[in-house]
């Protein structure tokens, strides 16, 4: 019988409102709930007041107002009571590196020590061990599961989706001989966020960054086409949040309206920028 049969899982998921912290993405919600290979448990769900107002590109995307978040306490109040919940247990997220940064970023500024709980990332667990899924974003992930999901991009929603995928996602790893926790750790850790050096790209035009700070500003949809490293276009139609300038190479924090995942994209290989009708900068 696999050891982590025995093993106490927290699922969490936050709302933003910018979705990078440490430039102007906040916590506007948190949800969680405790999980183990047999049952869902616990919820653990609160509203966070950001110290400045939600953009309307966010409450487009989850629906949280600043009417509804008004009169609660900042997220830096709540860490407290979520590291409480989330104890000594397994902490998981689907994409789980923008969450550990979220949830590693509150822990400090409460002075408390940094948690040492380890992470699994149902994004990568899923690409291990669903590969014949379409795709690896939780909205896709649960229609391929027929897992009930009714408020996409809502924190405790999110997070009971993901508990309920992480439940089949383990089934499956019993199925594939994974017996231990550290081998499950090693096959669901969240990817190592160490930069590859790589020569940047021209990316976007004056004008066509203009054309995107517009979007930012309004919350406007636009088409962007992103050159991958082995050079290949891509189209897609996104709803742009921040960029995030804090950690090197300029990206671009936008929602992949055909996806429905929030995506981070390198800026310098944003090679053309477009108004959503199909006009250019």
């Amino acid at each position: 019988m696999p050891d982590w049969l025995d093993e106490t899982f927290v699922v969490i998921d936050f709302e933003t409102s910018g979705l990078v912290p440490g430039e102007g993405g906040e916590v506007v919600e948190v949800g969680a709930v405790r999980a183990t290979a047999a049952a869902l448990g616990e919820e653990f769900r609160r509203f966070c007041r950001p110290l400045l107002p939600i953009p309307p590109g966010a409450t487009n995307l989850h629906g949280i107002t600043n009417e509804m978040v008004a009169g609660h306490p900042h997220f830096v109040h709540v860490v407290p009571e979520l590291v409480a919940f989330v104890g000594s247990a397994i902490l998981v997220a689907h994409n789980a590196p923008f969450d550990r940064r979220v949830l590693d970023a509150a822990v400090v500024k409460t002075g408390a020590p940094p948690l040492r709980n380890p992470f699994l990332d149902t994004v990568r667990l899923s690409r291990r061990l669903s590969p014949d899924a379409p795709a690896h974003d939780l909205a896709t992930l649960c229609r391929y599961h027929r897992i009930r999901h009714p408020r996409p991009h809502r924190a405790l929603d999110d997070a009971v989706a993901t508990a309920c995928l992480l439940r089949l996602l383990l089934a499956g790893a019993a199925d594939s001989g994974v017996r231990t926790t550290v081998e499950l750790l090693g096959i669901g850790a969240p990817a190592d966020r160490r930069e590859r050096v790589a020569a940047p790209e021209p990316g976007p035009s004056p004008d066509e960054q203009a054309l995107l700070e517009a979007a930012l500003a309004r919350g406007d949809r636009v088409e962007i086409r992103t050159r991958s490293e082995r050079g290949i276009e891509r189209s897609r139609l996104v709803v742009p949040y921040v960029v995030d300038r804090a950690r090197g190479l300029p990206r671009l924090v936008a929602y992949d309206v055909e996806r429905g995942e929030t995506k981070v994209f390198r800026l310098d290989r944003v090679v053309a920028v477009a108004a959503a009708d199909g006009g250019r900068a």
